[in-house]
């Protein structure tokens, strides 16, 4: 059983939600949070990066949440937040958001964890 003490980031989930027409009857997609999660997170090593041929800017780490039916239902069209604070529609008020890239059972614990690899820019765009 994986230790609970690792698990101490504060993780929302987003989901792009049907989309709304504007004014201009454009069609306008937005996020949702579909769930919450505690995870734990871990920085990708400089020589990982170096042999993935990383690009400048981009934040990349690995993050472990204990694997449910939400959990089970992700993909890279998702969105991960970090810290997160959305309000009672389920909008996004702050919080740092990460790309997901990757998504896998954690090997040798069937449905008890799954880990999310993600990337963020890290300079101001």
């Amino acid at each position: 059983m994986a230790n609970p003490s690792k698990y101490d980031r504060k993780l929302g989930f987003e989901r792009l939600g049907a989309g709304t027409a504007n004014g201009f009857n454009e069609l306008s997609e937005d996020f949702a949070l579909a769930f919450r999660a505690w995870g734990a997170r871990r920085d990708v090593s400089d020589a990982e990066r170096w042999a993935g041929g990383d690009q400048a800017g981009l934040k990349r780490s690995r993050f472990v949440i204990r694997s449910n039916a939400n959990a089970r239902t992700l993909t890279s069209d998702d969105r991960l937040v970090l810290n997160g604070v959305w309000d009672e529609q389920g909008a996004l008020q702050s919080g740092e958001v990460w790309e997901i890239t990757g998504i896998k059972e954690v090997q040798g614990q069937r449905h008890a964890e799954i880990e999310i690899s993600a990337q963020v820019r890290s300079d101001p765009a």
